[in-house]
């Protein structure tokens, strides 16, 4: 079973109940049943996009390391909780993606409910969620002028995160065009 399967397979109805409620905009006077069955959609397609450029970008390693910041991490970027010497099987580091995606996925929704609506944009944000923290995307201006609806400024706020440590890393420049360009087609 492939990882998006896997996670999709997890999700629970309650991240739908929270996410979608009966005055959500452009939503008013859809059945419930149909508003659960779009934002599944949404879910599991923004799920799947957020899955590729994580895996692009976050190299699975199953043994502790520091990254360009100086944080311990593990897997597929995973840092919370991670120490000195700890060692990952391949299906931990699968399953504590899915795990930690669906936080992300609850997380970037709560702060920008908006997004309900694009998998394209809501897959890019919590790309970038889980990459630099949910404390941080929900203090950007990505956030920001998602929640204003400002589309451009949005987009064009994606690369500000391009640092680790301060220093500006091509990685970090590579994935944030990426997640602005599937930012960018939640517009198409």
């Amino acid at each position: 079973m492939s990882l998006a399967v896997y996670m999709l397979k997890t999700f629970s109805l309650s991240l739908l109940r929270l996410s979608v409620s009966d005055n959500s905009a452009g939503m008013r006077s859809t059945p419930t049943f149909l508003k659960r069955k779009i934002m599944n959609t949404t879910i599991e397609k923004a799920t799947e996009l957020a899955i590729a450029i994580i895996k692009v970008f976050e190299d699975c390693k199953l043994t502790a390391y520091k990254c360009p910041a100086g944080v311990w991490t593990i897997g597929w970027g995973e840092t919370q909780g991670v120490k000195k010497g700890m060692k990952w099987t391949q299906e931990t580091a699968n399953e504590r993606l899915c795990v930690r995606l669906k936080e992300f996925m609850s997380g970037v929704l709560k702060s920008c409910p908006g997004l309900q609506n694009s998998p394209e944009r809501l897959g890019a944000c919590v790309s970038l969620a889980y990459n630099i923290g949910l404390s941080a995307f929900e203090r950007s201006s990505v956030c920001r002028n998602t929640n204003n609806e400002a589309w451009i400024a949005a987009a064009n706020s994606f690369p500000l995160w391009n640092k680790a440590g301060g220093k500006v890393l091509n990685g970090l420049v590579r994935r944030r065009a990426a997640e602005k360009k599937l930012y960018e087609a939640g517009d198409l």
